[in-house]
């Protein structure tokens, strides 16, 4: 049963790399680099320590983790 319900609702790790990849962006804004999510502008990248696109990796990566259901 539990591999039914995989096969039916279940997201592979590459499904969640794709949306993490959609998701949260890095968008130029008045000068500035923000961190987006879904479009939306969050925050600017200037809030986070170290190199702005290691920040955004580390986003994905947790998001990945978070949303993978299935191997």
């Amino acid at each position: 049963m539990k591999t039914i319900y995989n096969w039916l609702f279940g997201v592979s790790k590459r499904k969640s790399e794709n949306q993490a990849h959609y998701i949260y962006q890095v968008q130029e804004y008045d000068g500035r680099l923000w961190l987006t999510f879904g479009g939306a502008l969050v925050c600017p990248m200037d809030m986070f320590k170290g190199e702005p696109i290691e920040s955004l990796t580390e986003i994905r990566k947790l998001y990945v983790e978070r949303n993978t259901t299935e191997e």
